[in-house]
């Protein structure tokens, strides 16, 4: 017990230092800084008439990290919501001088922080009181996989870098990086990486085939939009969305290439007389059960994650065929269905991959036809 509890304090530690160092930002000179504070008065509330209706309008005295006290107005322009701010509420502000040197505040959003630590310290304990060793490994991993994202990855795509090319080498490093530290350096672990690469390399190939066809463009989201307008770089939204696919499939195919090799393994190792396509087939009928359950558990995910694109279907007077022709609508079902494919590409690639890694080591002869 002693020494989970050692874990688990030195995971959290390690993972807020990982993160601090994926995410530190350099301060732009003479550009918006942000700082926390506190609402330390609501000074004034009302309703006040905006487009579509009304809102609420509030004028704030609030206490800056510095100690200093600064009246911030919200509500002062049109959204379609609101945050409605009450005494002790803890905001991030951000600060701005204006031409002629006025201080400039506005509140951008409520400080989360805390509700989030705590939420991720519940997720570092049950991951190694449950999995013990192989949950501090992967928590591991997962810090690594951060800092090659937002370190390496997302630096070359705002660079300007092919991001295909983005892609690849991504799916090459963290592939191999996630398995390795997770679970060791051994045959089944080869054997997984090898069946999650060329799976993904599979997938890649098909993704970038129908986002050409469904003529989508990338720029379905507002993000995308702003991205295009940072700076002087011209992004390929296109490619960006493209990699955006692949390495949210890579978090979900390396849990399907995993299964299936450590199951191909211990199906030999109840009966070491079986041949190829004896293995081959009773390992594959197993995987096809896995395929039901990820492809629920990826169409449900994606569900959630666009429940309110979900919601324009409902009472919608356009037909079913004509709403799925929008990009935003459009781009998700593409993601979608790209991703349930490589789920189920990853099954029969994995499985033979494996058996044959499997028949290779036990000196027996693999059939060529």
């Amino acid at each position: 017990m002693r020494k989970t509890i050692i874990y688990i304090f030195s995971v959290i530690l390690l993972s807020f230092s990982i993160i601090n160092v994926a995410m530190a930002e350099e301060e732009v000179p003479g550009g918006p800084t942000e700082t926390t504070g506190v609402i330390e008065q609501v000074l004034e509330e009302k309703e006040v008439e905006s487009y579509g209706g009304t809102q609420i309008y509030q004028k704030l005295a609030v206490v800056l990290e510095d100690g200093a006290t600064v009246t911030i107005e919200s509500g002062t322009e049109s959204k379609l919501s609101t945050m409605l701010f009450e005494e002790g509420d803890k905001v991030l502000v951000t600060h701005i001088t204006s031409i002629d040197g006025e201080d400039i505040y506005y509140i951008s959003d409520y400080i989360r922080t805390g509700p989030i630590y705590v939420l991720f310290v519940i997720f570092v304990g049950l991951a190694i009181l449950v999995a013990g060793k192989t949950g501090f490994r992967a928590l591991l991993a997962m810090g690594l996989s951060f800092v090659v994202i937002f370190k390496l990855l997302l630096p070359m795509l705002l660079n300007g870098s092919d991001p295909i090319f983005v892609m690849i080498l991504g799916s090459v490093i963290l592939a191999p990086l996630s398995f390795y530290v997770s679970y060791g350096i051994n045959k089944k672990t080869h054997l997984a990486t090898i069946s999650t690469v060329i799976t993904l390399v599979i997938t890649s190939l098909m993704a970038a085939v129908f986002v050409s066809a469904t003529k989508l463009t990338g720029f379905a989201s507002e993000e995308a939009g702003f991205l295009q307008g940072l700076n002087d770089v011209e992004y390929s939204m296109v490619g960006i969305l493209l990699a955006g696919i692949i390495i949210g499939l890579m978090g979900v195919v390396d849990d399907v290439t995993v299964t299936q090799t450590a199951l191909v393994h211990e199906i030999f190792e109840t009966n070491k007389k079986l041949k190829f396509k004896e293995l081959y087939l009773k390992s594959f009928a197993v995987g096809r059960t896995h395929i039901a359950s990820m492809i629920n558990t990826l169409i449900l995910v994606y569900a959630g994650a666009s429940m309110p694109l979900m919601m324009m279907f409902i009472d919608n007077p356009q037909p079913f065929a004509h709403i799925i022709n929008y990009e935003i609508i459009a781009t998700e079902i593409v993601r979608t269905l790209v991703g349930s494919i490589g789920l189920i590409l990853a099954v029969p690639i994995t499985t033979f991959i494996s058996c044959y890694g499997v028949i290779q080591g036990a000196g027996k002869q693999v059939p060529r036809r």
